[in-house]
């Protein structure tokens, strides 16, 4: 795996400002997907918790892992 630096921005609950967080995570590039790893903020409210970010074929698939669980794939209509 690689590091990767990683910029969000995302729009709080409540809040009129976009926050813009940088934070170092991996890649690593597999001969069919690349995966992308970083462990959240305390700003975001998902502190102790890894994402990862699948990019294979179309689909992208977003899991969360820690504190706050959650998995969202996206993917092009059948």
């Amino acid at each position: 795996m690689a590091k990767a630096l990683i910029i969000m921005k995302t729009l709080l609950p409540g809040e009129f400002q976009w926050l813009e967080i940088t934070t170092v995570g991996e890649i690593n590039k597999h001969p069919e997907s690349i995966v992308i790893e970083y462990m959240e903020s305390p700003l975001t409210g998902m502190e102790k918790t890894k994402t990862t970010m699948t990019l294979k074929n179309d689909d992208i698939t977003i899991k969360r892992e820690g504190s706050f669980q959650s998995e969202l794939t996206f993917a092009p209509e059948a």
